[in-house]
């Protein structure tokens, strides 16, 4: 339905307000489609008549109502955005140019463009601030760092130099390193600088602000100068040169005098082993010529420090990290054993640059998975060889669970069928019970049965082929379950598969939760003013299962398994009980082969009553005409785990494959239900089953 608007414009003309919103809304899009509407200038009375349905006219006149503001001397200016959020924006552009009554700056989120109501001069320095900051982001944060010392315009190009895409060019190598994109703009109305990197990277050129944001000289002669050392080591070249010049006292022009120097500062960057040196322009002359006589080639000591990233394709590089500095430590001290002394004359040729076994320095960017060393050229080959040997793809597991109730009521016939394809040198069958058990029976070449007793507890490793339940195969175990009874003699809690790296650490192991969060042991608190309120601890209930593997052999598996299963035993109860079943264990298994755990027990009673209505309820005499039935029924706790290994690519395909054809199966069938059963390898109990 379509309305008719008359709408004034009070703060600027009718004419520039209908060309802005003609344009923005020409290219949005409401509820799926292009608005229909129509604006009409009203000239004499500085209005516009708005001829669109109700939501359109809505959004029309919120947004006139944001841009018919007083601004003397304005022009209106739509700007566009690529990469960056209009609205996120908004905050850092308003800090740099505060809003006042000349100026307005607006999102406009259909398509992410900037509304800049200004004078041309400052709509123009927006719009220039607006472009550098709008540039493919990724994970980068932009952050506005004030200065209180240092001018922005000196500092953001030395902090560029330093955080440049590439680090630095890889000694005797010809090898360059690319590091995080970093960008750096200087903020001259501010004094300030905006950081566009990564979060780790964003830390870094911070601490670096904070080192060479400091108090400048009086002389106002004070200058920044990054310098890079070719041969030695800029952590021991800045303790030297810092020493040196503590004092603040050079020499003096001419007959010997002495003058009171600018302070100076000496900063070491060690990603691109140079220095950053803060002092005056004499000071800083000074310094050039010292370094330029230490950064030499030592003769003596034929040892070269080198600078070299290493890319990491497999390994974590602060794990590599922490490894090599172990190694290298322990080198160098077997090496300062064996060390023979040399005369004094050798001794002291031995200066900055010398260097040895201890000037090798060891770093890890998480950011790009890298380490950064700083070592003798010697040392390189040795460390190229160790890395090249530790950056190795880790195997991996893929671990395929199952964990099931099995009622062993009276009426339940549990049998467990170790069902093996034939005798090979491969093929086991390996099955035993807890002490007062009932013994298991059965031949890996015959496929004999395991006979189960009410009581009995079950574990074992085989390498058989399915498990199936009324002769039908499920999961591709070589266990056999046959329960005779109806659907609910059998429930499945969990059927896991997981690819697990091999050997996982701490924060690497999986762990599967499957909870419901209950509220237990409720505890009344009376305050002062007799207040009584009720606290609840709450507890997870549910399944847990954490596995750990371990390739030990070309075939061997250990596993470490830790599988609680718990519920409430009395819900609805004031205080409620908890039941929780724990199998906590270490076994070893072949490559493919079934673990099989079992025998953690519970016993569930149910109580029933039948009365002839009426006469039940009579004294004395009614217990003639009712009755009551007390129902036992033990529920025994399976875990069937079968670990692969994933050695290459091949072996994933095989497992994908396998997968595959489970779910195509599922699809044939064209039913839900035996989806979910067969893909899933949760086993489907008939009502008449032989």
């Amino acid at each position: 339905e379509q309305i008719v608007t008359l709408l004034q414009i009070v703060h600027n003309d009718v004419t520039e307000i209908h060309k802005t919103v003609s344009e923005l809304f020409s290219n949005i899009v409401l509820n799926g489609k292009p608005p229909k509407f129509k604006l009409l200038i009203e000239a004499r009375l500085n209005s516009l008549f708005i001829v669109a349905n109700r939501e359109t006219t809505a959004e029309i006149i919120e947004l006139i109502e944001q841009v018919d503001v007083p601004v003397e001397g304005a022009t209106t200016t739509i700007h566009e955005l690529q990469y960056s959020d209009a609205a996120k924006l908004i905050p850092l552009i308003t800090t740099v140019f505060p809003k006042t009554s000349s100026i307005k700056i607006l999102p406009f989120a259909p398509f992410n463009a900037l509304i800049i109501i200004a004078n041309p001069v400052t709509t123009q320095q927006i719009i220039d601030l607006v472009d550098q900051l709008d540039i493919p982001r990724g994970n980068r944060q932009i952050k506005l760092q004030t200065l209180q010392y240092a001018y922005a315009t000196t500092l953001a190009p030395l902090l560029s130099k330093i955080f440049a895409d590439t680090i630095v060019a890889g000694k005797g190598e010809g090898k360059t390193a690319t590091g995080s994109a970093v960008k750096i703009i200087a903020e001259p109305r501010l004094n300030a600088l905006i950081i566009i990197a990564d979060r780790l990277a964003t830390d870094r050129v911070l601490q670096l602000i904070e080192k060479l944001d400091t108090v400048q000289g009086t002389s106002g002669e004070t200058q920044l100068k990054l310098v890079p050392l070719e041969n030695t080591s800029a952590k021991r070249m800045a303790v030297l040169l810092s020493k040196i010049f503590s004092d603040g006292v050079v020499a003096g022009k001419g007959e010997g005098k002495t003058a009171k120097a600018s302070p100076v500062k000496i900063i070491e960057e060690e990603r691109l082993n140079s220095l950053i040196i803060i002092a005056g322009r004499i000071e800083i002359e000074q310094i050039l010529s010292l370094i330029k006589k230490l950064d030499v080639f030592q003769e003596s000591g034929k040892i070269k420090s080198n600078f070299k990233l290493y890319h990491l394709k497999h390994a974590v590089a602060k794990d590599i990290a922490v490894l090599l500095k172990e190694v290298t430590g322990r080198i160098t001290e077997v090496a300062r054993k064996d060390e023979k002394p040399k005369p004094e004359s050798q001794n002291q040729s031995k200066t900055v640059g010398s260097g040895g076994q201890t000037d090798i320095s060891i770093s890890a960017d998480e950011a790009t998975n890298s380490l950064l060393i700083f070592a003798p050229s010697d040392a390189f080959t040795t460390l190229d060889q160790i890395i090249i040997e530790l950056d190795v793809p880790r195997m991996q597991v893929y671990v395929e669970a199952l964990v099931m109730e099995v009622s062993l009521s009276k009426s339940l016939d549990l049998g467990i069928n170790w069902k093996a394809t034939g005798v090979t040198s491969g093929g086991r069958v390996i099955t035993g019970g807890f002490p007062g058990a009932g013994a298991f029976t059965g031949d890996a070449s015959t496929g004999g049965t395991a006979a189960i007793t009410a009581d009995s507890s079950t574990i074992g490793v085989l390498n058989g082929n399915t498990i199936s339940i009324g002769g039908k195969e499920f999961f591709s175990f070589g266990a056999f379950v046959k329960a005779v009874q109806n659907n609910n003699d059998v429930n499945v809690l969990a059927n896991p598969q997981l690819m697990i790296i091999n050997n996982p650490q701490e924060g690497e192991i999986p762990n599967i939760n499957v909870v419901s969060v209950v509220p237990v042991s409720p505890k009344t608190v009376t305050s002062a003013s007799n207040i009584t309120t009720t606290e609840y601890q709450y507890k997870e209930v549910g399944i847990k299962l954490e596995i750990r593997p371990q390739i030990s052999g070309e075939n061997s598996i250990r596993l470490d398994i830790s599988q609680e299963s718990s519920d409430v035993v009395n819900p609805g109860a004031e205080a409620i009980t908890i039941f929780k079943r724990t199998i906590k264990t270490s076994v070893i298994a072949e490559d493919g082969e079934i673990i099989v755990l079992g025998g953690l027990i519970k016993e569930k009673v149910a109580r029933n009553q039948n009365k002839i209505p009426g006469f039940g309820d009579l004294p004395l005499i009614g217990w003639l005409f009712r009755s009551k039935l007390d129902q036992f029924e033990k529920i025994n706790l399976l875990i069937f785990i079968r670990p692969t290994i994933i050695r290459t690519k091949k072996d994933l395909e095989k497992v994908n494959q396998r997968a595959s054809a489970r779910f195509k199966k599922a699809k044939e069938l064209n039913k839900v239900s035996d989806q979910v059963l067969e893909d899933m390898g949760i086993p489907e109990l008939s009502d008449n089953l032989d």
